[in-house]
């Protein structure tokens, strides 16, 4: 399981990015939510927008980002259940539809939000993040994970 925000590290080669990265296994089949593909989409928007990135990088990096995802997930399958969860957990249930595919798949989550972390964390939901990187490596911040 893949969500944006650890995708975004991970196209734009940061240091968590390269971390996440090389915790995957080899033949791992990466699965996410549709509703990935337009956060992607738009945190590339934000940095056009913000004068950080020129639309050919960002769209470079867009390509990755979305290249790192082998299959999604069905929404609709799982609407009810991230509407339940979310009205629970209090948390906007774009970001619980990550935790809930995790949940049912079995997988492990890769992100760098650190609230969604905290929810898989205390909802017994397997998650990989940034906290994991060794302390040895300095951390970049690119204002997306972190």
């Amino acid at each position: 399981m893949l969500d944006s925000s650890a995708a975004i590290e991970i196209a734009l080669d940061t240091v968590e990015g390269r971390a996440l990265r090389g915790l995957w296994y080899v033949d791992e089949r990466v699965v996410s939510v549709p509703l990935f593909q337009s956060e992607v989409t738009n945190a590339f928007w934000k940095y056009v927008r913000a004068g950080v990135m020129r639309r050919e990088e960002a769209t470079r990096r867009l390509s990755i980002a979305l290249s790192l995802v082998d299959e999604y997930a069905d929404a609709l399958d799982l609407a009810s259940e991230v509407l339940a969860e979310a009205v629970r957990l209090e948390h906007p249930a774009y970001d619980i539809t990550y935790l809930v595919l995790a949940r049912r798949s079995g997988g492990t989550l890769f992100s760098c939000d650190k609230k969604l972390v905290k929810l898989c964390e205390e909802n017994g939901v397997d998650c990989i993040h940034t906290e994991d990187v060794p302390a040895a490596v300095p951390r970049e911040r690119h204002g997306v994970c972190g």
